[in-house]
């Protein structure tokens, strides 16, 4: 069982996500007055691809990308990464050395546009199908916001092993204010006249980059940030950063201390917070079951918040909340019907009028209904009232 299994499947989390992006282009300022009076200048949208030569990873990101769209390849690996990765579209590529700082190469990327919009990929990810077409048309009204130059577009990002981040922002206008910061993990800063302006977009990226097979790049980015951590950033980023490298297995108790501490920091942004949270109930539901979830959520400080339901994570952290409870109710409803059966069926109170055999029959019943099966046989194979053990 991995995270994709604890929605059921890829489709399944794209439905939800798709059906609670917290803040869309429907927002007021598109249905203004001063909106219809603006004109596009140039809505064209630029994917880039950053990568080390995984031929293999390059290829399936690339054809989950419209033949339509203009791509740059930024490639920081071996001199013949490139060969047989059936290029044979609008695809131009630039090579580049690795400085340990993906900050720096995604700056380098959007240097290399003359306008626009960019939406970063990564090698290891792809667009689920149809929502790069999302994107393009984000891209046209986007470019008539008053604001454009500030804006952040957020996608949802499905992880194999790490679950759900609900926003990770990639797309920004070419010309734009903003700036991107952080050797790992990086996030995207503007100024203080133009500070950075969220958009969540209906558009999912499906990852797996982080499963078994990958201990070089782990080990490359474990150790930017060991580097990051002496730097004076933001400890529960660095926490953050740590824990979503930690996607094994064998990492599972690692990862989730990790996203304690994060949590625990009290530094984080409040899309850094739900994201953090949904990771740790994933690893949690996968590695302690539903029970530890719903334990966790009524107990533990890190499940302690106070956000507006429109944040990026909010519904999708009570969609998995509720998934834990029918999880919890598919596993142990059947285990205590199964005892309580044994109990009345074994005659363990010889007295009819039992007050505890009363109340475990009830309970009986209650539970048949509410896992939705019809308790009829039930009550004719005890009577309408116990009697202490089975007709």
């Amino acid at each position: 069982m991995n995270a994709f299994d604890v929605f059921a499947s890829v489709n399944e989390v794209t439905k939800s996500l798709g059906s609670i992006r917290a803040q869309t282009l429907a927002s007021d300022v598109f249905s203004s007055a001063q909106f219809d009076e603006l004109h596009a200048e140039d809505e064209s949208l630029c994917f880039v691809v950053l990568t080390r030569g995984d031929s293999n990873q390059l290829r399936r990101c690339l054809r989950s990308i419209p033949a339509s769209c203009s791509v740059l390849v930024i490639d920081s690996g071996d001199a013949e990464s490139l060969e047989g990765t059936e290029l044979g579209r609008q695809v131009r590529s630039v090579r580049r050395s690795w400085t340990g700082n993906f900050a720096e190469a995604r700056n380098f990327a959007r240097e290399q546009l003359s306008g626009g919009w960019v939406m970063y990929v990564d090698d290891d990810e792809f667009l689920l199908p149809g929502h790069a077409d999302r994107l393009v048309e984000a891209t046209r009204i986007l470019e008539r916001h008053p604001q454009r130059d500030q804006l952040v577009g957020g996608v949802a990002v499905v992880d194999r092993t790490a679950g759900v981040t609900p926003f990770l922002p990639r797309l920004l206008r070419v010309g734009g204010a903003l700036r991107w910061k952080g050797p790992i993990h990086e996030i995207l800063v503007g100024t203080h006249d133009a500070p950075a302006i969220d958009i969540a977009l209906d558009a999912t990226i499906a990852h797996d980059g982080y499963e078994s097979g990958h201990e070089e790049r782990s080990q490359r980015n474990a150790s930017i940030i060991d580097e990051w951590a002496t730097d004076g950033e933001s400890s529960g980023r660095m926490h953050l950063a740590r824990a979503q490298e930690l996607s094994s297995q064998a990492s599972a108790d690692a990862r989730m201390e990790a996203l304690t501490s994060a949590l625990a920091s009290g530094d984080l942004t409040n899309k850094e917070k739900l994201s953090a949270q949904l990771s740790l109930m994933v690893g949690l539901l996968l590695e302690r079951g539903p029970f530890a979830v719903l334990t966790a959520v009524e107990q533990s400080p890190a499940f302690d918040f106070d956000l507006e339901v429109a944040e990026p994570g909010s519904l999708e952290l009570t969609l998995l909340r509720a998934r834990s409870f029918l999880l919890y109710v598919d596993t142990e409803f059947p285990a205590v019907r199964k005892s309580i059966s044994k109990h009345l069926q074994a005659g363990a109170g010889d007295d009819p009028e039992s007050d505890i055999d009363r109340r475990a029959f009830g309970m009986l019943v209650e539970l048949t209904e509410r896992m939705g099966e019809d308790a009829t046989a039930l009550k004719r194979l005890y009577g309408a009232e116990p009697t202490g053990q089975a007709r």
